[in-house]
């Protein structure tokens, strides 16, 4: 449970940088939140990394077009803050560690894993986005 208390806090700092507003702040922190919880719920079930962060960012996505289209602010507000938490910065900081260190087959393989999420989360964003864009 703090886990998700604590990802709530750090997308409500992003959420700053992303220059939300006033309630923007708080539903877009409530969408970072959603989205880890999906994630970890995800991968409780036995899914794979990639499934699981292609469907917490399908939900993050659901999410912010939800709320962009009830509050009438664009879709990114919402959108960036609640990726935040999906990204996988201790891959790509594994990846970049062992190529320093010269340890080049360990290095492509979290590269690649690093890849794998990306893609995953894009595919999600994705998804989501064209049926919004469809049916809108």
């Amino acid at each position: 449970m703090m886990v998700l208390v604590w990802t709530f806090v750090a997308t409500f700092g992003f959420c700053f940088l992303f220059q939300c507003r006033g309630w923007s702040l708080l539903w877009a922190a409530v969408g970072g939140t959603l989205g880890w919880a999906v994630y970890l719920a995800v991968s409780a079930l036995g899914g794979g990394e990639a499934l699981a962060y292609a469907v917490a960012a399908a939900s993050v996505t659901l999410w912010s077009e939800a709320f962009s289209r009830w509050t009438q602010r664009p879709t990114v507000s919402f959108l960036l803050p609640g990726l935040i938490p999906l990204v996988p910065g201790k891959s790509i900081f594994t990846a970049m560690d062992l190529a320093v260190k010269k340890q080049l087959a360990e290095a492509a393989v979290a590269g690649w894993d690093t890849l794998v999420i990306a893609a995953a989360i894009v595919v999600g964003v994705a998804a989501v986005s064209v049926v919004f864009r469809k049916i809108s």
